[in-house]
């Protein structure tokens, strides 16, 4: 974005759907899960800026959901089949977990070397790399089931939206993984939600194109906004902290410069 311009560019052509996308926190790689003949599928990793022919490829034997990048793009994590993979993306070596059951609703890194699987019957599962071998090194289960996880820029907090229409905020360096009190109510059905850069703030926006901003460790929320009539899928921040960027059911996309106390 430039001068509150979009620009969209086309991701590499392949053969088959794609299924997920990840690009790594620095910029430098771009990640595409595709699936050409179901049940298989095909990871390729991309340099950011050519996208011209992937600089490592891996397969899986079934389709994956979910991909994420380590804070230093160091590994590159998936979701297939309910079960975790991990490959090196310098080494291209691949490590994976035993199978879990249930439907996963996110993936990310929590830390240089530790991964988080949000499962949507409210299981949180915290990985570590230790060697060759992933090990789990936490559980939380939260008493209602999981619509939507969000994780913070720089790995330390994990944003939960359950069922329940209240967003779960959660400690992820710590060990078991611990509750920030205290949630927030949006007092109608949250959609999606988005940490700020530097991490003060926490927006969440809802079905009816209502938009909230939480100041850290505030329960109250500092602005609220009845911004358009229609359901906000997705929002994100903008670098500059000040600005959102909000994605409506009809595929509108809108930039909203809001005023900071």
């Amino acid at each position: 974005m430039e001068d509150n311009r979009l620009s969209i560019e086309d991701l590499p052509q392949g053969k088959g759907a794609i299924s997920a996308v990840s690009l790594s926190p620095d910029g430098r790689y771009l990640a595409v899960a595709t699936t050409s003949e179901p049940p298989r599928s095909k990871i390729q990793v991309y340099l950011a800026r050519s996208r011209r022919t992937p600089i490592f490829e891996a397969q899986a034997s079934s389709s994956i959901s979910h991909l994420a990048f380590s804070q230093t793009a160091t590994y590159l994590a998936a979701i297939a089949s309910h079960a975790l993979f991990v490959w090196s993306v310098s080494a291209h070596k691949s490590f994976h977990a035993p199978r879990s059951e249930g439907s996963v609703i996110g993936l990310g890194f929590v830390g240089p070397s530790e991964i988080l699987v949000a499962y949507e019957k409210g299981l949180l599962e915290k990985w570590k790399m230790e060697g060759s071998q992933i090990v789990q090194v936490a559980t939380h289960t939260l008493t209602t089931s999981i619509r939507h996880i969000e994780f913070s820029p720089h790995g330390h907090k994990i944003g939960l939206i359950g069922t329940d229409d209240v967003i779960y905020l959660l400690d992820a360096d710590l060990r078991p993984l611990q509750m920030l009190d205290p949630p927030l109510e949006g007092h109608e059905k949250i959609k999606s939600l988005a940490f700020s850069p530097d991490e003060r703030w926490i927006a969440g926006a809802s079905s009816r194109g209502k938009v909230w901003l939480w100041r850290r460790n505030h329960a109250e929320p500092e602005i609220t906004e009845h911004f358009i009539h229609t359901a906000i899928q997705a929002l994100t921040f903008l670098p500059d902290g000040k600005s959102l960027l909000l994605g409506t059911r009809q595929g509108e996309i809108y930039l909203w410069h809001f005023r900071q106390e």
